[in-house]
């Protein structure tokens, strides 16, 4: 029988090589790469649970359509069926508040409440401009959320409405810039008497503003808005606005164009309707001046604002190790420019960490900021001489796996300090840093359950090329491995914590979704059968998992395809 030995990379371990031809007719060149979806299948994807764990959401194409679709099926199996509404009559991006009862959102430019519960809806703002980005304050009868390149918010026990911040758009900020700030709009004397009058139009606040206020809550909400006399700071452009916990102050974030922008580079573009080749604008070259932004603090008792210096930053200024390649160049030793991407604030508003990203990515920065004062302080500080990244290493365009801890006072992150992606806190109280997981392997995706007692995440404990579902307590100690199949498993948790559904691969399996208790050795059911029959009629070849030693002494992992009558060759 003629053997065939054939290598498709698709996923992390994927699609199989070929010992066996078992159907009539002999694999090719040609049919190996026709379409996958019509002589391999359409893997489900993109998968969601129902509000009520009691149903899985995936896109999947089984009836081999022009595109793919969403199903439902419920967790004790049974034919999958089509479902229109994955969202459950659910806006498609909202916020939750502490119990989950309500959620808040935008929706049309205006904000509402919901509760969960009966799904009434409650309109808060009804504006000319568009209001955007609402979320539930650490007081949960507070909502924050952004008009016009501003902040404000609304007590949804009195109807109660401020202006927080009062940002000007500089007349001369280019269009580029406009269009990805939402525009110029509403910084005219119009638009801004608009916004105050139509601010309270809605309904529900008229009738709330006849009740008594709390006499509680902190100063920046018990005073009378002013707006007429807040500072007017006048940026480039703003975004990303946030009330600190305590309500004292509100960050913001300011885009920034590079002193002389990094010309994109042209690709040539041979496929097109008309067959004339055409150009493709792509990324511009490592080294060019990329954009980045700037991180500000608003200080509402003073009325006044700052952006972070970066240059106090530890190791600024520290040159690349490649500068020693070049013995007879003069290297000037300089602040680099840094990319601020994240502010996080606890809920008591005691403690502010922020996510830097340096535009060489030799260094990523957790820094806890001193609002007051503008001082920063060192909490983790990764550095690569090639390249910072791994998973859940923040950069200049992201801060990666960082959050504050149930108590407030512990972030957590991960790090590669040990050469590995792991799992790490930081009590800012005490100053002290703590590693909850370790050892020869990456940990991917980690989650706080509900309760804030246990993690959950996926890592490579077993094998580099083999990933598992895991659980810990909150504070590190015994992991346990929940998944029991050798493969990739690409979990999603359900809603209660009851239950996972189960993305899985191995290396001549392609991906079918399961699911199964989130508990170690429960039982793993199939939920979908995605394979053509052409294709199940081959008999795949299961690989060895190897390692070898390369020429730097570094341990490299494989998987080994030899045939069957060994020649020499192998893949």
């Amino acid at each position: 029988m003629k053997k065939v030995i054939l290598v498709l990379l698709i996923g992390l371990i994927s699609l199989p090589i070929c010992a066996q031809q078992t159907s009539l007719q002999d694999l090719t060149v040609e049919k190996i790469m026709r379409d996958q979806y019509q002589w391999i299948g359409t893997a489900p994807s993109n998968i969601s649970w129902s509000r009520d764990s009691k149903n899985i959401y995936f896109n999947w194409n089984p009836e081999k359509e022009s595109s793919s679709s969403t199903y439902k099926i419920g967790i004790n199996g049974g034919d999958a069926e089509k479902s229109e509404d994955r969202l459950e009559g659910y806006p498609r991006s909202y916020s939750y508040n502490k119990d989950k009862s309500r959620i808040v959102f935008a929706r049309g430019g205006d904000i509402y409440t919901m509760d969960v519960k009966s799904k009434e809806e409650t309109r808060l703002t009804s504006t000319e401009v568009r209001d955007s980005n609402p979320s539930f304050h650490a007081e949960e009868n507070i909502i924050t959320f952004t008009s016009a390149n501003n902040l404000f918010f609304i007590d949804t026990e009195t109807g109660f409405t401020k202006q927080l911040t009062n940002f000007e758009i500089s007349e001369n900020d280019e269009p580029s810039n406009r269009t990805r700030n939402n525009t110029n709009r509403g910084n005219t004397d119009q638009d801004r008497w608009l916004r105050s009058d139509q601010l309270v139009t809605s309904q529900v606040l008229k009738e709330r503003r006849t009740r008594p206020r709390n006499s509680g809550g902190f100063s920046a909400f018990a005073r009378e808005s002013n707006t007429d006399n807040m500072m007017a700071i006048e940026v480039e452009n703003v975004r990303t606005l946030q009330l600190s916990g305590d309500g004292k102050y509100v960050s913001y974030q300011v885009f920034k164009q590079g002193a002389k922008p990094a010309k994109r580079t042209i690709v040539p573009n041979y496929v097109t309707s008309t067959g004339y080749t055409t150009d493709l604008n792509a990324r511009a070259k490592v080294g060019g001046d990329g954009s980045y932004m700037e991180i500000g603090i608003y200080d509402i008792e003073k009325d006044s604002a700052y952006i972070v210096d970066t240059k106090q930053v530890e190791g600024i200024s520290d040159l690349p190790d490649y500068v020693k390649d070049y013995p007879d160049k003069k290297f000037e030793k300089k602040p680099r420019t840094i990319s601020g991407n994240t502010v996080m604030w606890s809920k008591n508003g005691g403690y502010c960490i922020l996510h830097y990203g340096s535009l060489d990515n030799k260094d990523r920065w957790i820094l806890r900021l001193n609002p007051a004062t503008g001082t920063v302080e060192t909490v983790d500080r990764q550095r690569d001489e090639a390249w910072v990244a791994g998973p859940g290493i923040g950069s200049e365009f992201g801060r990666g796996t960082l959050g504050f801890m149930p108590d407030q006072k512990t972030i957590y992150f991960q790090s590669e300090a040990s050469g590995y992606s792991h799992l790490y806190t930081y009590d800012l109280s005490s100053k002290s840093k703590k590693q909850l997981t370790s050892g020869n392997y990456e940990v991917y995706s980690p989650s706080l359950s509900e309760d804030g007692k246990k993690w959950f995440f996926t890592a490579n404990k077993k094998h580099p090329g083999i990933r598992h579902f895991y659980s810990m307590p909150a504070n590190g100690g015994k992991i346990t491995q929940i998944t029991k199949e050798d493969g990739n498993n690409d979990v999603t948790i359900s809603p209660d914590e009851k239950y996972i559904a189960v993305r899985y691969s191995y290396s001549n399996k392609p991906w079918e979704l399961f699911v199964m208790e989130n508990k170690a050795g429960a039982k793993f059911t199939q939920l979908t059968e995605s394979l053509t029959d052409e294709f199940k009629a081959i008999d795949w070849y299961e690989p060895q998992m190897v390692t070898f030693q390369a020429e730097d002494g570094v341990s490299v992992p494989a998987r080994l395809y030899k045939p069957e009558n060994p020649n020499g060759a192998a893949v």
